[in-house]
Parts: structure tokens; sequence; C-alpha cells
């Protein structure tokens, strides 16, 4: 079939790929070996992504070299994550339309020198888990949306124009923490955000679901029955 995009995960989410929409594959990666134990399989703390360009930590590049289309721009990071914060994170910023949201303090140069070069507006917050931290519902400049729990993020995107939908924290899984963020645990196409569990199950579903419908998105869980 026809493939639209292919989405970054990793190898223990490979028993979704039997879900995933129509036009939709998958390029799976190994756990990180240098990482917490507990993170070590978060895609979003190996590789940054904007469009068809890609800078990605040392130790994935030659998979996401071989496996992605020829006219995604790869490029191999200076650095590997490693530890605890804030050495794992040099990957974790995030782009909203024509913004960057990141904490420079931990970002990879790298990300900083290519936003300058694509001019891209740089908006510091205090989050170096940004990413983790962010699902972006729209990239459309003017109409740039996104979901958050974290108020910090909340305020400063707001103050930008950006839409935000601010919900409390809970309701997304992650194995050592009270909780996990709805950032890691989604992704968003041209036409759909891909939530990794069941949406319905989150407390605020509903509101989430109406959100991602509100700017043109299909809310999209792929596995019933399991929370986020």
């Amino acid at each position: 079939r026809e493939v639209s995009l292919m989405l970054i995960l990793t190898q223990r989410l490979s028993h979704t790929a039997r879900h995933l929409p129509k036009g939709q594959a998958a390029v799976f990666l190994p756990d990180s070996t240098t990482l917490d134990s507990r993170l070590c399989f978060h895609t979003d703390l190996r590789v940054f992504g904007d469009g068809n360009n890609i800078i990605c930590a040392p130790s994935v590049y030659d998979t996401l070299k071989e496996s992605l289309p020829k006219d995604i721009n790869i490029i191999k990071g200076d650095s590997e994550p490693e530890g605890c914060y804030p050495n794992d994170v040099p990957y974790n910023g995030v782009t909203v339309g024509r913004f960057l949201i990141a904490n420079p303090k931990t970002l990879s140069p790298l990300i900083l020198d290519y936003a300058k070069a694509e001019a891209l507006t740089l908006v510091p917050v205090k989050q170096g888990y940004c990413r983790c931290n962010v699902t972006v519902v729209s990239h459309k400049a003017g109409k740039e949306a996104i979901i958050t729990e974290d108020k910090g993020i909340a305020s400063t995107l707001e103050k930008q124009g950006i839409e935000v939908l601010l919900i409390p924290h809970g309701g997304v899984s992650l194995e050592g923490w009270d909780n996990g963020f709805i950032g890691g645990a989604s992704v968003t196409t041209d036409d759909s955000v891909i939530f990794f569990g069941d949406l319905s199950l989150h407390p605020e579903g509903e509101k989430i679901s109406d959100f991602c419908l509100k700017h043109g998105k299909n809310p999209i869980s792929l596995l019933q029955g399991d929370p986020l």
C-alpha cells in the first residue's frame, strides 16, 4: 500500500503496528543502552523531528538512514543521551509551526543551529522534557495548537498566540513515576493525532478528542482498553 508517513517508534510498541491507520508505517528502534532503563524506549529522547528534517542520536542514525525515505534529511547528532536529567534530553525540543519550543540550556547546539538556519523562532521554556510534554495538534501558521499538562509551557505558548489545551496531570501511565506526559503518549500526522492506548480512559479524553476535531485532526486510539 502507499505509505504517506513513517512513524519512528520503539520496538516495545511493535505490537501496535497492525493498528496503525491506513497509509502509515513505522520504523521500530531498539532500546537505548545509555538511558535510564525506565526511559530507554522513549523515541523522543533520541530523535528530534521537524517535517522532513531529523536530528538524531548517533546510535540510531544508521537505522534511520537505511529505513526512512530518501527525501528525509537525517542529521547525526553530536552526543548520545545518557543517564538522568539533564543529560538525557539533548534532542527533546518540539516545533510548532515556525516556533521551536525548548529549554536552550539542555538542548543540543545542533538543534539550536538548525532552528536559526531555518528561521524558527526559539521560545525558551524551563521544561527540559519539552517534547514529552507537548502534543502538537496543529502546525498551521496563525492556527498553531498544542495539548500539554505543563502550566509553564502553556502560559509561555499562549503569549505567542498558540492555542493551548491545558489538562491536569494524570491519565498517562509511566512506570517508575506517578504519571507520564501526553506528548510522549501520542504522535501527530497530517490528518490524525494517534494515541498509544485508549483515549477514552483518560480523565480528559473527551476534551482532548474535541480539541483535535476542532483543529481538523482525527483522534485515534491504537489500543482499546489500555491506559495511555
